[in-house]
């Protein structure tokens, strides 16, 4: 369950069943991970970072990089 937005109270709530709760807070963690890992990672969001970073400086959108794991060297530069 998420916490809801701008209470504090319930975040500390929340926060606090998972202290008590060890089998579910490794099965959040292994979620979390396999997400950031499987969707979240560079390699999975490069292509529409670069799209969105050039589209923001007003740049034509540079191709990936595919195995680099930093930004195009032209959006750096800025």
């Amino acid at each position: 369950m998420f916490a809801v937005a701008d209470d504090v109270e319930d975040f500390a709530a929340r926060v606090d069943e998972l202290l008590d709760d060890p089998e579910r807070r490794a099965a959040m963690g292994e979620a979390g991970r396999a997400r950031a890992e499987g969707v979240l990672a560079w390699e999975h969001q490069e292509r529409s970072l670069l799209r969105a970073y050039a589209r923001a400086l007003g740049a034509p959108a540079p191709a990936p990089a595919s195995g680099r794991n930093v930004a195009s060297p032209a959006l750096m530069d800025t």
